[in-house]
């Protein structure tokens, strides 16, 4: 068994260096919270390692006395109302004095008491821990064990448990974290904490940049950007990158490099990748929305949801019929574009003051482009129909008779419909069209909907929903049940099958009803995104 050798004994030179890069890093604040929990096991575990902090904290307030003294002055003066109490102090190890065979003169005593005052202002492991973040806010929050109040500051260490409800963590390095109960989590220091089980987002400004979160999974070291990170059972996690960029670290390897709209599965220590989820992540303007909800203020509601739409990470076309720039309606996820409108009326939406357009005429409806080619899309409306005519009623139709090319409708029996231009290896593009059975009814107003598709090009399927739940659907005409990638809407039209002119006495196809929203995504959106959607959108009207 080793056995501690005290006195003037040889000391280990690599344990030696350790221990003054450890002490350093700790008096220059730069020490993690594995390197304290290194640094507290070397000071309980030897009287030598003891001796040699309390000669090296000496020389810190030295330093300090000669070149930070205002410093000095601020850091042993505790910010306002920290009232955390200070545990036991560790007897300074009478080895110091005794080794050196001299009486210190007046002024080594003072440097030595300098260090025990910059020992218990930095708040080392003989005392409790400095706080590293303040709670700023929560929503129904309900804990396990004492309860955290807006206003209290919290310490490295401490295991806080969220049965319920949405907290508000800020950061002292800026981060800013929104944690969703049921949760556990704690922090490591004043740029990290670790997830035990839930989920979270955060959002890391430039002078947090390297934000981490340790769950039991991986660890996720931020690199500027906004993410969000879930806990789950048998020690798996996710992580979803909202905006910016994530390095992923797992068993402490990197394991991989997410962007923005890009999400990975880690479970028994393989990472996956998976569809990302964005919506599923609460942040800031998700609480100021359940904030306004609960108020009785829905519209207000709604556009703090539509602002945070817009941003998206897969958003290409969202379009909230709020305002027109002439006859263009903007496209908010992307200032540079939108759709022209050829004819409609200005209408009220979901509530009292929200913008709808009303489509009737024949030659009423919008009109847009949109560049590239999409291996998925998603496709979402709120729509209130009047009535619907024989055959197709166009909510998006493209315009190339090109592969790849999307048409989305209600059709005259009440169902929803999409239809899809898809090719194979080269071969000859042809129609696949997937309907739904009767959603609508056939007489009366159905009040405002919520219509949503996903194509999924990575698995060849189609699935609609209605209201936020998947409904059933059927391929027609005996097609192939699959389509393959890529979709594209190039040139496409909104409520109307085409603008130009028709053999007298034809009426084109068209839907005829109010839109007061519109939203296409360039990725497979998962059922719970598209619950989500329809649940901060929904007015209640039936």
């Amino acid at each position: 068994m080793h056995r501690e050798t005290h006195g003037h004994g040889r000391r280990s030179a690599l344990n030696r260096d350790r221990l003054r890069l450890l002490t350093g890093r700790y008096f220059d604040r730069e020490i993690d919270a594995a390197e304290m929990d290194e640094l507290q096991a070397l000071l309980r575990a030897s009287g030598e390692a003891k001796a040699a902090f309390w000669e090296d904290a000496e020389w810190h307030a030295l330093f300090r006395q000669w070149g930070e003294q205002e410093w000095g002055r601020q850091a042993v003066t505790p910010p306002a109302g920290d009232t955390s109490p200070a545990l036991r102090m560790v007897p300074r190890p009478a080895t110091v004095g005794l080794s050196r065979k001299r009486r210190r003169p007046l002024g080594a005593w003072l440097i030595s008491a300098g260090a025990v005052a910059a020992a218990v202002a930095l708040g080392f492991l003989f005392l409790s821990p400095r706080p590293v973040a303040g709670l700023e806010r929560q929503l129904a929050a309900a804990w396990n064990g004492d309860p955290l109040r807006p206003g209290d500051r919290l310490q490295p260490g401490d295991r806080h448990r969220l049965d319920s409800g949405t907290i508000l963590i800020a950061m002292d390095r800026g981060a800013r974290v929104v944690v969703e109960g049921p949760a556990e989590f704690e922090l490591t220091d004043d740029n990290a904490l670790r997830l035990v089980a839930g989920r979270l987002r955060a959002t890391v400004p430039p002078a947090a940049m390297g934000f981490t979160v340790t769950t039991p999974a991986f660890t996720a070291i931020d690199r500027g950007t906004e993410f969000g990170c879930l806990a789950g059972p048998g020690g798996s996690g996710e992580l979803h990158v909202i905006d910016g960029e994530v390095d992923l670290e797992s068993k402490g390897a990197p394991t991989g490099h997410l962007r923005a709209n890009e999400a990975m599965r880690v479970a028994n220590g393989t990472p996956d990748r998976i569809d990302p989820r964005a919506l599923s992540f609460a942040g800031e303007e998700e609480m100021d929305r359940r904030e306004l909800v609960a108020g009785g203020d829905p519209l207000a509601a709604w556009r703090i949801a539509s602002d945070e739409l817009s941003r998206h990470p897969a958003a290409v076309l969202h379009l909230d019929f709020e305002a027109t720039d002439g006859r263009v309606l903007r496209n908010r996820a992307d200032a540079d574009a939108g759709a022209v409108v050829h004819g409609g009326l200005p209408d009220s939406g979901r509530w009292p003051g929200k913008g709808a357009l009303a489509i009737s005429a024949p030659d009423d409806g919008l009109e847009f482009r949109l560049p590239g080619e999409f291996e998925s899309l998603t496709l979402t409306a709120w729509v209130r129909p009047d009535t619907l005519l024989p055959g197709k009623n166009p909510l998006v139709m493209g315009q190339t008779s090109e592969a790849g090319e999307v048409t989305w409708y209600l059709y005259g029996s009440g169902g929803l419909g999409l239809g899809v231009r898809s090719g194979r290896n080269g071969g000859t593009p042809a129609w696949v069209n997937f309907h739904t059975d009767r959603l609508l009814p056939l007489d009366g107003e159905p009040g405002w909907v919520f219509a949503a598709t996903v194509i999924d090009g990575r698995s060849g399927t189609v699935t609609h929903y209605f209201d936020g739940q998947p409904v059933p659907a059927r391929s027609i005409g005996g097609r192939a049940e699959r389509v393959h990638p890529p979709f594209q809407l190039r040139h496409a039209t909104i409520g109307n099958v085409a603008f130009k002119e028709l053999r007298p006495g034809t009426t084109p196809d068209r839907f005829q009803g109010s839109i007061d929203e519109l939203t296409l995504f360039s990725s497979a959106l998962p059922a719970g995104e598209i619950r989500r959607l329809f649940e901060r959108g929904d007015p209640g009207t039936r």
